[in-house]
């Protein structure tokens, strides 16, 4: 990430470094129990970031002591799906848009708004933005813990934007009274290295300098706090009061140095910096739950359990245990392929029954059954049942229908993070519209149409699943134009009750602006259609009087053809 930081002696920035640290730390002890929480589900479901309340090292195996695999393939799976189903590869999933409707149709305002859409996907999606793979950690962490934080802002260079996903194990937030993030602290541990390359080395703690100046201390970590909130023109002394537009202040802070001056440095967002995704809101907690994850986490343990009783089953029955009498056997007894076991002479005579013979094992049957029953309501505690859209060799009728079903009961899987990413782009949009720097190329749109000069736009969030409600108009259109049709030929008045200019427009919702004409070029085209049919009608009306006129007097015709090329 780029750092714009105000110097760490400027004005009262320690005694607001100072305040913050406190509020922070606050903020981080009151959210401690989520990180328990988080380190259960993570134990189950994802192994690889089950560090909450552990801290592993390179070499250790996370997955130790897991006998099954089916929470974490469910848990993949789910993250997968749900990035297709909300950013499909390949589409337009967000789009900028008006937010007065009767705007949006102008041709020029959907035109200039397509064209911002593109700029920014272009942007968004660069190769070295970070974005796809901090969407994919993000998904992860929406479906398994219900809550996922992305950092974005200008890249080192502000030659672009750089996105990452941060580990909800740092991080701590606050919500305003609309119940939208706007405070967001977030804990760093960084070699000292790295902290002087970002602050320099005069910005840092004179603890920090110290061991700076030693030289063998550069690969030490050290803990830095970056507190986001919304600006106070209250805290600031009117020499160092920040930029007007400035809405969000960002300081960085050291933390556990013995000193006072913890204050590192300072700088200003126009945007929150953050996106903050949760999915189904606790009341009265800034926290989210995943319905997935939460829901499977009690079968996920017992199918745990399940599969470590029938691994143990099987073992049995392909391994059994021995028994054998204790003066029947001479030396060590040997049951592998090939190996001999020797006996006494006289056991035969003293006991006359088989002087080795297996302990009968576990019957796995029923766990491997029980296993299947509890994989299946993992299912469906991960919506795998609900997201399957149907069969394209349906009739028309049965699609629309299953459609319908699909659409309604899987809302309020989706709808929850169209607000968020919405937030997203819109923070995007202001970031490239207002870069500085010298890749000011990068970030610029086409100037705005007069019509939408003083305007604020927005962006809109597009699922597969809004695709297939589109398609689903597109359906219901055929279904209307089919009635028409055929209360059209029947010359029934009912026909009028239709309005197919209305019912064409829905059907081309999405549709790009260069597919489709403006109203006034569409009343244009049908006017000079009317006034060349109404030509060709008179036209046709003139012949036939002309034909009829001949039939009886030659003269006549000759007469009106003179007269119709007098007066064209």
């Amino acid at each position: 990430m780029a750092f714009d930081g105000e110097d760490r002696k400027k004005g009262r920035l320690q005694e607001r470094a100072k305040e913050w640290l406190a509020r922070s730390d606050g903020l981080f002890s009151a959210r401690s129990m989520m990180n328990t929480r988080w380190q259960t589900l993570a134990e189950i479901f994802d192994p690889d970031r089950a560090d909450f309340t552990l801290e592993w090292t390179d070499g250790q195996d996370p997955y130790y002591g897991l006998y099954t695999s089916e929470p974490q393939i469910l848990r993949r799976n789910m993250a997968n799906r749900f990035g297709s189903m909300t950013r499909p590869k390949g589409v337009d999933w967000f789009k900028q848009t008006s937010k007065s409707d009767e705007l949006m149709g102008d041709h020029e305002v959907r035109e200039w708004c397509e064209d911002a859409t593109t700029r920014q996907r272009k942007l968004v999606y660069a190769a070295s933005s970070g974005f796809t793979r901090a969407f994919s950690q993000a998904d992860s962490d929406y479906v398994t813990y219900g809550n996922a934080v992305v950092e974005y802002g200008y890249n080192q260079t502000k030659s672009g934007l750089f996105f990452s996903c941060a580990h909800l194990r740092d991080c701590a937030w606050a919500e305003n009274a609309e119940l939208v993030v706007d405070e967001l602290h977030k804990r760093m541990k960084l070699p000292l290295k790295q902290a002087i390359g970002l602050f320099g080395l005069k910005n840092l703690p004179p603890e920090w300098q110290k061991l700076a100046d030693k030289g063998e201390n550069l690969s030490q970590k050290v803990e830095v706090v970056r507190c986001v909130l919304p600006v106070n023109e209250d805290m600031y002394e009117a020499s160092e009061k920040p930029r007007s537009s400035a809405k969000y202040c960002s300081i960085y802070i050291a933390r556990g140095v013995k000193d006072q001056e913890s204050g590192i440095a300072e700088g200003y967002f126009d945007v929150f910096p953050y996106s903050v995704h949760r999915w189904v809101s606790r009341v009265g907690s800034a926290y989210a739950r995943s319905p997935c994850a939460d829901l499977a986490l009690a079968d996920g343990r017992t199918l745990n359990s399940a599969e470590a009783a029938a691994l143990q089953g099987i073992e049995r029955q392909a391994d059994p245990a021995l028994t054998a009498p204790d003066d029947g056997v001479i030396g060590e007894i040997r049951i592998g392929a090939g190996e001999i076991t020797y006996r006494d002479r006289d056991y035969d005579a003293k006991a006359g029954g088989p002087f080795i013979e297996a302990i009968p094992g576990g019957e796995p049957r029923t766990a491997l059954e029980y296993i299947k029953l509890k994989e299946m309501k993992m299912a469906r505690a991960f919506f795998m049942d609900l997201l399957l859209m149907p069969d394209r060799e349906m009739t028309l009728g049965e699609y629309t229908s299953r459609l319908e079903i699909v659409l309604r009961d899987a809302a309020p899987v989706f709808e929850p993070i169209e607000a968020d990413y919405a937030r997203l782009m819109d923070g995007v949009f202001e970031l490239a519209r207002t870069a500085h720097g010298p890749a000011d190329p990068w970030g610029m749109f086409r100037p705005a149409p007069e019509a939408l000069q003083g305007e604020q736009t927005q962006f809109e969030f597009i699922t597969a699943l809004t695709n297939e409600f589109t398609k689903l108009r597109r359906l219901q259109y055929m279904d209307v134009q089919q009635q028409y049709l055929t209360l059209s030929e029947a010359q029934s008045p009912a026909a009028d009750y239709i309005n197919m200019d209305k019912a064409v427009g829905e059907s081309l919702k999405n549709f790009p602006s260069e597919w489709t004409r403006e109203e006034d070029e569409v009343e244009q085209m049908r006017q000079q259609r009317s006034e060349q049919q109404q030509a060709a009608q008179q036209q046709t009306m003139a012949l036939q009087v002309a034909e009829t006129a001949a039939k009886t007097r030659p003269e006549n015709l000759r007469m009106l053809k003179d007269e119709m090329e007098n007066g064209q």
